[in-house]
């Protein structure tokens, strides 16, 4: 058996099997991946008290679709990675209402775009929303069995398994709940139907089977799909470009395992790339069976030596040639598996079975019983496979299987990975970094009821590894006959060891007494050489050598970009600035899932524009950029607005006492009041008049004498004293629990604003009516974002304050305010002062009388 060079070093863990050395296997962890936002429920359950009600938050919840509770299966073309969800039900959601959790549920598949990415978090996926089942319905232990990605025909194949029949309440238009289906994902992102189903069939092993073996594509000819059911004892085979069935042979029986029925649980199953054999779980027992293409329609000999009952339990077939005949003919209430005719003396079956008796297979190679110190138990899902073709690996000139185990129904899970040669012997073991049985004092073991899903991408050297229980993803490389080898402490994934990458590994140092319950940070994790789950001395021994100590200093990731309003329902289009010159890879997020990356963009004046799917009301719009040094922190987030929303409207007047003409030129000095609010809400925003968007102009008036009065934080007292002051601003604040709320793009006319009965005699005293200024003029009102106080409520470069003749309430001229909140929440609000206006500014006022004034803000 031919060894590795060493590459990865892993410490032994107690087994009860001679442990080969670490160097043996060979692939390098360069990533470790929280999967918690993907999985973790993000809403409170509520507890409404009837079952058949649905609590508030819903819409919330399915805004945000988690994958399930957990991950369950995982497939990788060697750069996206595609994971598949579990939904655990109230084993998750402890201490919630027993039933009202299920409102929450959902099932589906979602893409890591690029799992080389070495920013773990935040998690930036995307949800594949044409694949989740949803609502009330959904059972426990409703999970993916499978995934497997075709690298003929860059296609996503998806199996899915659930136990009860589900209440379609809430699933997207047009889709049905089954016990099962079989389904092919589009996962082209030039695709008008990225990330839907392209055909989907509902069970489709017929019977309403559970399919916990997953789906494969046949390696060899990927126009066919295998699968696998509970007690089947069959593989089915399917057509890749429908699901439509083609054959269904008997793969297991009694004779070929002695003392396991032929109902039992068949699990994951994975081929040989090369030759197309065929390997399957059986428990923790593996069988290998050789492909035979001298046959009809499956790819093996399944021609084999007994005919079984079938499905209906009777003997539909008479014995030919000289075949014996076990079970007289008619004979019924068998099981499936029952054998009732032998092949005779020449060895093969010369009968042709009638009804729905079937040939049992042949011969096949198996390893089962206690090949790995395993124990033969019957758990029904947990036991992973997946093939290592070791024709693109350097050094390695065997090929592997990789397998886990279950001890038993529930729990028992191995916290590592085995690999076995095709001789069903142990090779080496891979262990999982920060295991805590490591820790048994500090850190909680696993309660071990999870279980590990793998992938394997041959032409890149990809394993990928999923963790059930703690959400997790491992990325292993090796290298391969078109790579380099690949660096076990390789911070920045640029195939080196310099000064970067020394700034990480002593950023991560903690010493060999390292103890901590939340274990060492993900990106940390891959510069331990052991489980232990510490960076230490024993980790810097490895780490030196291979130092390059003239790599230069450490530089530091760019900055985060900007998202520019506005950015609007059905927008398509996203602006960044603050995008370096030069800068390798710019990326758009939307709720925190990734929809747009753009390699080598184009920067103009520190922007950019990305095309992104189109925009809905409410979604959150981040972004990041990538140079040669790394990844940029995400962006501020801003939430898409629909124009003109519903606002609280407010009227800032400071008690100045200034004696001159009224609608000149006051100081800026006395105590700030709000005039019409009835309180400060967050971040002091004024809640004043409400306001709506209107087809036509609105009158609103102010009245210091009688309206209520709110101080401008520690700037006034809530009470008018003066009789004289300035109109110092007005505030609009968001109104957080209107459903007609928006961030923007905010248009707002304002003109005739009136000091009300000030004059002599009682008449007007006319501010400003505009008429008298040039467009494009800035008059009485500076430009939104001019504020100081609320700037940090907006969203640049949208801020406008100018005298138009767009629109007008009498004569041809207003002055028009544009701005963008960043998001509709309570504290987001804007004050639009008169302080160094260029006209106008800080006019003043009679306080005891109204301050009037016509607007104009537009329904969207």
């Amino acid at each position: 058996m031919k060894r590795f060079p060493i590459m990865i070093l892993i410490a032994a863990g107690a087994t009860c099997f001679a442990q080969p050395t670490a160097a043996d296997q060979p692939f390098v962890l360069v990533n470790v991946v929280d999967l918690f936002d993907m999985n973790g429920l993000q809403v409170t359950v509520e507890a409404t008290g009837d079952c058949n009600t649905q609590p508030s938050n819903i819409p919330l919840a399915l805004n945000e679709l988690r994958i399930g509770t957990n991950p369950s299966v995982v497939a990788t073309d060697g750069t996206r990675v595609w994971i598949g969800g579990y939904y655990g039900g109230n084993s998750f959601l402890s201490g919630s209402p027993a039933c009202e959790d299920s409102w929450y549920a959902s099932v589906g598949i979602a893409e890591l775009p690029d799992i080389t990415d070495p920013q773990s978090f935040p998690l930036n996926f995307i949800r594949y929303g044409g694949t989740f089942q949803q609502g009330t319905g959904i059972a426990t232990t409703a999970w993916f069995s499978g995934l497997d990605y075709d690298e003929a025909t860059d296609s996503l194949y998806a199996a899915f398994d659930e136990a009860l029949e589900i209440n379609p309440i809430l699933l997207p238009p047009g889709q049905t709940h089954e016990n099962s289906f079989i389904a092919k994902v589009d996962i082209n992102t030039n695709s008008v139907t990225f990330g839907d189903f392209i055909w989907k069939v509902n069970d489709p092993l017929g019977g309403a089977q559970r399919i916990e073996g997953g789906v494969r594509v046949d390696p060899l000819d990927p126009n066919t799909l295998s699968s696998m059911y509970v007690g089947s004892g069959r593989i089915w085979f399917l057509d890749s470009s429908n699901g439509a069935f083609l054959d269904n042979p008997v793969i297991f029986s009694p004779e070929q395992l002695p003392g396991v029925p032929a109902s039992t649980a068949y699990l994951q199953h994975t081929y040989d790339p090369n030759s197309g054999d065929y390997y399957a779980r059986l428990r923790n027992a593996i069988k290998r069976i050789p492909r035979d293409t001298s046959t009809q329609i499956s790819p093996f000999d399944f021609q084999g030596y007994q005919i079984l009952a079938g499905d209906n339990g009777t003997v539909d077939t008479t014995a030919e040639g000289d075949d014996d005949q076990l079970q007289p003919f008619g004979t019924g209430g068998l099981s499936a598996s029952t054998p009732i005719i032998r092949k005779g003396a020449n060895g093969i079956i010369d009968t042709v079975p009638l009804g729905d008796d079937v040939i049992s297979a042949t011969a096949a190679v198996n390893w089962h019983g206690d090949p790995l110190d395993w124990p033969f138990a019957s758990p029904t899902q947990g036991q992973g496979i997946a093939f290592i073709d070791s024709s693109n690996l350097v050094a390695l000139d065997e090929d592997l299987i990789i397998a886990t185990s279950r001890g038993n129904f529930g729990g028992g899970m191995e916290s590592d990975i085995r690999f076995i040669d095709t001789n069903g012997v142990l090779f080496d073991e891979l262990l999982l970094p920060c295991v805590p049985e490591s820790l048994p004092d500090v850190v909680p073991a696993l309660n071990q009821t999870a279980f590990y899903d793998v992938d394997y991408h041959a032409p890149s050297g990809t394993l990928v590894v999923l963790e059930f229980e703690r959400r997790r993803l491992y990325v292993y490389r090796a290298q391969t006959t078109t790579s380099s080898k690949p660096f076990l402490f390789d911070h920045d994934r640029d195939g080196d060891l310099d000064l970067v990458d020394l700034w990480q590994f002593q950023r991560c140092f903690t010493g060999s007494e390292f103890l901590q319950e939340e274990e060492l940070i993900f990106n940390c994790q891959y510069f331990t050489i052991d489980e232990d789950c510490d960076v230490d001395i024993d980790d810097w021994t490895q780490f030196a050598p291979e130092l390059d100590a003239g790599g230069g200093p450490v530089p530091t990731p760019p900055d985060a970009p900007s998202v520019n309003s506005p950015v609007e329902d059905g927008s398509t289009t996203v602006t960044l600035s603050d995008v370096d010159a030069g800068i390798d890879q710019v990326r758009v997020y939307v709720n925190n899932g990734l929809v747009a990356t753009v390699n080598s963009p184009t920067v103009v004046g520190n922007t950019t524009d990305v095309t992104v799917p189109a925009l809905s009301l409410f979604d959150n719009v981040t972004a990041d950029q990538t140079d040669g040094i790394g990844t940029s922190p995400l962006s501020d987030g801003l939430e898409v607005g629909n124009g003109n929303g519903d606002v609280f409207i407010s009227l800032g007047i400071r008690e100045s006492g200034d004696l001159g003409m009224l609608g000149s030129n006051g100081t800026s000095s006395g105590d700030f009041e709000w005039v019409g609010a009835n309180t400060n809400g967050a971040g002091g925003s004024p809640q004043g008049l409400a306001l709506s968007p209107s087809a036509g102009w609105q009158t609103i008036e102010f009245d210091p004498a009688t309206d209520p009065i709110s101080p401008f934080f520690s700037l006034g007292d809530g009470q008018i004293t003066e009789t004289r002051g300035i109109l110092e601003s007005i505030a609009l604040t968001v109104d957080a629990q209107s459903p007609g709320r928006s961030s923007g793009a905010y248009t707002l006319y304002v003109d005739n604003v009136i000091n009300v009965g000030a004059g002599p005699g009682s008449s007007d005293v006319v501010i400003t009516d505009f008429e008298s200024f040039a467009l494009g003029d800035e008059v009485l009102f500076q430009e939104p974002t001019f504020s100081g106080s609320t700037v940090g409520n907006l969203a640049a470069p949208l801020s406008v304050s100018e005298v138009t003749s767009d629109q007008a309430n009498g004569g041809t001229n207003s002055a028009v305010l544009q701005w963008f909140f960043n998001d509709t929440s309570a504290s987001r609000w804007v004050r639009v002062t008169t302080f160094a206006a260029n006209n106008k500014e800080l006019p003043i006022i009679d306080l005891t009388q109204p301050i009037r004034m016509d607007v104009l803000l537009q329904t969207p």
